[in-house]
């Protein structure tokens, strides 16, 4: 569990959606990356969700990248969703990734962009990727890991316990995923202006913890940021930069046949002999 509040998450990426474009320099670049991780892989798949599309720039790569196939897009936020469906009409649903509206065994692919680390129980959205991909469809996805905004957690901001890379690969396994490949790397975003750092931050990040606390105004709250990240500034490896690690979790995996299996039944295999 991380902590979140999935009413709270809903509220803040509805304010953020006319805003969109704000948060997307990171989203397109780790798109990119998880387009470089796709390229070896055969596959060619008729069905696509982009689970958590937001403002849906994905569903135009994904539709690019394999136009032979129907795809389409799940966000929790109603506003990213209508922000999304002025290009996209009619290949959008508003759903929470724990809880899909697809019937079992309908997808090919399901791709997810910085969207996992925002559900209350990724162990829960990953369960629900599994249901939904048939045998040996692929799961493809990114998240932030542990270590991001460590440097903004020192300085006293809130985030939510973001999952650890290990604990995201015994979930896949548990949940129907065979042969998972998972890796990380540390992305370090830099700032000289504060004001820049704070607006590009709130883009990102926002606060939808469960325990919120209360009792600042948003002007008030927002100075003393300012002030923490100038400091943070002065006081870094390299003075006048403003420093803060993403850390990029990547995974893919096939869902395994074996997981469409009823209860009590299980896989026969007949090999002919011969002399």
């Amino acid at each position: 569990m991380t902590g979140l509040s999935l009413s709270a998450v809903r509220r803040q990426f509805d304010r953020r959606a006319p805003r969109a474009a704000d948060a997307d320099f990171l989203h397109r670049e780790v798109e990119q990356r998880m387009v470089d991780r796709l390229d070896p892989v055969r596959i060619s798949p008729s069905r696509i969700l982009d689970a958590g599309c937001g403002a849906g720039a994905g569903l135009a790569t994904l539709g690019g990248r394999y136009p032979q196939a129907l795809v389409v897009g799940t966000d929790l936020s109603f506003a990213m969703v209508g922000r999304a469906s002025r290009e996209h009409p009619e290949r959008l649903v508003t759903a929470d990734l724990q809880a899909l509206p697809f019937a079992n065994a309908r997808l090919d692919l399901v791709w997810s962009n910085l969207a996992l680390h925002w559900c209350p129980d990724p162990g829960a959205a990953i369960a629900e990727w599994s249901r939904v991909l048939r045998a040996d469809g692929l799961l493809m996805f990114s998240a932030y890991g542990v270590d991001s905004f460590k440097e903004l957690r020192r300085l006293g901001w809130s985030t939510q316990r973001f999952p650890d890379m290990h604990d995201l690969g015994d979930a896949l396994v548990r949940t129907g995923f065979s042969a998972p490949v998972m890796d990380m790397e540390p992305l370090t975003l830099t700032w000289r202006d504060p004001l820049k750092a704070w607006a590009d931050l709130r883009a990102l990040g926002g606060h939808a913890l469960e325990a919120r606390a209360r009792g600042l105004s948003g002007r008030v709250r927002k100075q003393q940021w300012l002030e923490a990240l100038a400091q943070g500034a002065q006081d870094s490896q390299e003075p006048g930069t403003i420093s803060v690690t993403i850390e990029l979790i990547y995974g893919h995996a096939w869902c395994s046949p074996d997981s469409k299996l009823e209860p009590g039944t299980s896989r026969v295999e007949f090999v002919r002999g011969g002399r």
